[in-house]
């Protein structure tokens, strides 16, 4: 009988105890890794809807730069909308609300009833500021001024871009008001 005993315990392997405690830090170890991948996967996703507004709210600015610039006349219909002939041409750049909620502030920008920016990204009025301001010098208007802040439609808690732009225009520039 002593023989039988002493086999067992000369025997290699691991006991009861040694087992659970290997179990338990695997566990914290697995832990620990699922929250870093989902860390690093959120991030990712955040990164990709700042990506995708940036481009697409500087596309919407650098639009409206170029038709401002080659503008033959201009005329600013309030803080939300501006018409540009170019060659008897009108060009009607325009935000517009989304739902109809004024509370909301939320618009999409449009060029003659067209949207400039995908479905996935709306804009903001930033501050007190209007969308479009005029520059001018004296009696002069010598630019317009567009400002907004862009969101991501899947995270709407998150501002992706302040678009501040400045156009300068022509100084003989006919100024519809």
């Amino acid at each position: 009988m002593k023989k039988l005993f002493t086999k067992i315990n000369e025997s290699s392997g691991f006991s009861l105890i040694e087992m659970l405690v290997a179990m338990a830090l695997l566990a914290i170890v697995m832990m620990i890794s699922i929250n870093i991948i989902t860390i690093v996967g959120k991030t990712a996703r955040t990164v990709d809807f700042q990506i995708n507004v940036t481009q697409e709210s500087n596309f919407a600015a650098e639009r409206m730069r170029r038709v401002i610039r080659s503008a033959d006349s201009i005329s600013l219909n309030g803080s939300y909308s501006v018409t540009v002939t170019i060659q008897g041409t009108s060009i009607n750049f325009v935000f517009e609300d989304i739902d109809g909620n004024p509370d909301t502030e939320e618009y999409v920008l449009k060029e003659n009833g067209q949207s400039v920016m995908s479905s996935s990204v709306y804009v903001k009025p930033f501050g007190v500021h209007n969308f479009f301001d005029q520059i001018i010098e004296g009696s002069d208007l010598v630019g317009v001024k567009i400002v907004f802040q862009a969101f991501d439609v899947g995270d709407s808690n998150e501002i992706a871009g302040t678009i501040v732009s400045t156009q300068s225009i022509n100084r003989s520039l006919i100024l519809n008001r």
